[in-house]
């Protein structure tokens, strides 16, 4: 003679199911998520967020109270960024 769980027994197994589910999906969301920034990260590091051209790195020295920094510039546009120190 089989054993057959009751209702209620068979919704606790159902839930204890879902919410395993639940949490194997939620971490996989997590990671593909960090993955997803990283790779943006790297995907756009260095280019300009308007036009997408690559930028440079200049570094120039400043006045003695300011000290080096370092700027980003579009060849093309002429345009430079300072980067705070």
């Amino acid at each position: 003679m089989p054993f057959k769980p009751s209702e209620k027994e068979e919704e606790y197994i159902l839930r204890q199911e879902w919410d395993r589910r639940k949490t194997v999906e939620q971490e996989r969301q997590k990671l593909l998520a960090k993955e997803e920034k990283e790779r943006l990260k790297k995907l756009h590091h260095m280019k300009c967020c308007k036009c997408g051209m690559e930028m440079i790195s200049l570094d120039f020295k400043g006045s003695p109270s300011i000290g080096a920094r370092t700027a980003r510039a579009l060849p093309r546009q002429g345009g430079t960024r300072r980067d705070p120190q």
